[in-house]
């Protein structure tokens, strides 16, 4: 019999509290680590066109991740988590979810423009923008084999 009416908080031991916290960190190296090497290896291989549109779409990404990771602090703020990353500083009232939600709608809209952008000059690949916007993607399965690979090794 299940008892609706009671829950349970999810505890980690300290160790793998701190290991997990670690998480984000270890994503925005990845992005920084695959964004330079993909730029790099996608000038030598086709040329300054495609390697200019992916760097444009993975430092969009890189923005996102930023601004995403700053509304999920936000709101852990609001719901009293009272956690604080120190890379975010510390506000002195809070935002309004109207301000919250604006903000992440505001990046599809710097997006949306880009990508117009990139489209009408034709300076630019269009298809290596939509590239680098998948350059989360990747960090986060970077995170992930490096997760498994740790947690099998210390088994």
């Amino acid at each position: 019999m299940v008892d609706r009416g009671e829950t349970k908080a999810l505890t980690l031991p300290a160790s793998e509290a701190t290991w997990f916290s670690g998480a984000e960190d270890r994503i925005a190296r990845a992005m920084w680590t695959l964004g330079v090497l993909a730029t790099a290896t996608i000038w030598l291989t086709a040329g300054s066109k495609w390697a200019g549109g992916f760097a444009i779409g993975a430092a969009f990404s890189g923005l996102s991740f930023y601004w995403i990771r700053k509304t999920v602090m936000t709101l852990s703020e609001m719901a009293g988590a009272g956690t604080q990353d120190p890379m975010i500083p510390t506000r002195q009232k809070r935002p309004s979810a109207a301000g919250m939600v604006f903000r992440l709608m505001l990046r599809y809209a710097f997006i949306g423009v880009a990508g117009y952008g990139i489209f009408k000059s034709s300076f630019l690949s269009l298809d290596a923008f939509f590239l680098g916007l998948f350059l989360l993607v990747g960090a986060i399965l970077v995170e992930a084999v490096y997760e498994v690979y740790s947690g099998l090794r210390n088994g």
